[in-house]
């Protein structure tokens, strides 16, 4: 039996003498870390408002989880796209210098 499931059983069993601050007390992490099923069976065990506050908190959470890997992917992308950006204009450079070259020699030539 896993450590979700054990609490779950706890607060089932606590909530028959009913502490309302044992709910307040789960952090955020272990909201997060928690699968849907043991949030569940979790929740079963509250009051309907004391469970729309823990599915708000672990939805704020998720969110804000969900932006800062947002953000971080397009941190990276952009960082990945100037490089290229970079070595782009160098290789237009090279080739620039190249065709110059090349119409030098064509105009000698002739």
């Amino acid at each position: 039996m896993n450590y979700w499931m054990s609490l779950c059983k706890y607060v089932l069993y606590a909530n028959d003498n009913y502490n309302e601050n044992y709910f307040l007390q789960i952090g955020d992490d272990q909201i997060m870390t928690m699968s849907v099923k043991e949030l569940n069976t979790l929740l079963k065990s509250m009051k309907p408002n004391e469970a729309s506050n823990i599915k708000r908190r672990r939805r704020i959470l998720k969110n804000k989880g969900y932006a800062a890997s947002s953000r971080h992917r397009q941190t990276s992308l952009v960082g990945n796209l100037s490089v290229e950006r970079s070595h782009l204009l160098k290789q237009v450079d090279n080739l620039i210098k190249k065709n110059q070259d090349l119409l030098f020699l064509f105009i000698f030539i002739q």
